[in-house]
């Protein structure tokens, strides 16, 4: 998962150290969630076009799709830029981020699950789509609150 990668790569680097001296936190996290959000919704522009051709799926609402597509590429990334700041110096990050992940991505896989299958069959529900936009308000809201006591150790 590319999320755990988030500062995996700066404790191998050594620059986790630097970067929690001259950075703040606020920053850190804003940029490396951004960053994370960027690059899955950049993956997932690639994917589902291939998707719709090689599955023969006709969209009927496209903008929904992209609102989806949106909402659930920032919901993922700010959960697992939160979650990668936690497991940064635990030993065993891959199983252990895989395990936690899951109970915290499903409040917003199940509902881009029922959202994407709207789109594809026109039977489209919006309210979905506000609880997924809510669930990305309180956990960049929870991430901004909790980040600070996962990046500053005492």
């Amino acid at each position: 998962m590319c999320s755990r990668r988030a500062f995996a790569d700066e404790e191998q680097a050594g620059t986790l150290m630097a970067l929690s001296v001259y950075g703040s936190s606020q920053a850190v996290l804003f940029g490396k969630g951004l960053f994370m959000a960027v690059l899955l919704f950049a993956l997932s522009l690639l994917i589902v076009p291939v998707y719709l051709v090689l599955m023969d799926v006709a969209v009927f609402a496209w903008g929904l799709l992209l609102l989806t597509l949106l909402s659930g590429t920032y919901g993922m990334a700010m959960a697992g830029t939160l979650l990668s700041a936690l497991m940064a110096g635990a030993r065993a990050q891959n199983g252990l981020l895989s395990i936690l992940m899951l109970p915290v991505l499903l409040p917003i896989l199940l509902p881009a699950i029922v959202l994407t299958v709207g789109c594809f069959t026109g039977d489209v529900n919006g309210s979905y789509l506000v609880g997924m936009f809510l669930y990305d308000a309180i956990m960049t809201i929870a991430a901004s609150l909790l980040f600070d006591f996962f990046w500053y150790e005492d």
